[in-house]
């Protein structure tokens, strides 16, 4: 199934579980043009697109315990990791390696990375070696360790990486009540930006 059993959204390591509002989430990609210096010096920009994930949950008819779980991320004033599918990936990503057994991961906000293997640029079908079959990935310095050395230093290759969830941020969180006919509602929506 695409979606994960328990959803989890808080610091890593320390996420809360917010299964209860699937029912009620929505989620969407901005398309955000970024612009960098090239290392020339020239002053000329380069200019490339990268989606940026952006999530909208809310939750209706909450109970106060899972309300007050809503209100607990509002204190948390930092990088938040939210897990919510299993069935996440990105193909093919290029990338040069810095030697020729490891290879830096491209910045991204995703989280839970899974590296399912690395193949040389020129290997487009994967026929051949997967290059990590038997290597590593550190979560914390995003460099993957490979099993089989590259045929040299600075060899372009093909990553392909599963993930769960993203790092984000938490653009805004608005808690509200609602008169029911014969009970008090709780509602919440939250919106969340991945970085």
């Amino acid at each position: 199934m695409p979606y994960l059993a328990n959803w989890k959204l808080g610091i890593s390591g320390s996420e809360l579980d917010l299964s209860f509002i699937k029912q009620s989430f929505s989620f969407n990609h901005n398309d955000i043009i970024q612009a960098k210096r090239n290392a020339q010096g020239d002053y000329r920009k380069t200019i490339f697109k990268v989606n940026v994930p952006s999530f909208s949950i809310a939750g209706v008819k909450l109970s106060i315990t899972d309300l007050n779980i809503f209100l607990s991320l509002k204190q948390r004033n930092a990088l938040l990791n939210f897990k919510y599918r299993d069935d996440l990936a990105v193909i093919d990503e290029q990338n040069i390696s810095t030697d020729t057994t490891h290879i830096t991961l491209i910045n991204t906000s995703a989280t839970g990375i899974t590296i399912t293997g690395v193949w040389l640029l020129t290997d487009p079908t994967h026929a051949g070696t997967n290059y990590y079959t038997g290597g590593s990935y550190n979560t914390a310095t995003r460099i993957i360790t490979l099993g089989a050395a590259l045929p040299g230093a600075n060899t372009n290759v093909l990553i392909n990486y599963a993930y769960t969830g993203h790092g984000v941020i938490i653009q805004s969180l608005n808690p509200s009540a609602m008169q029911g006919q014969n009970s008090l509602y709780h509602m919440a929506s939250m919106e969340l930006t991945a970085i």
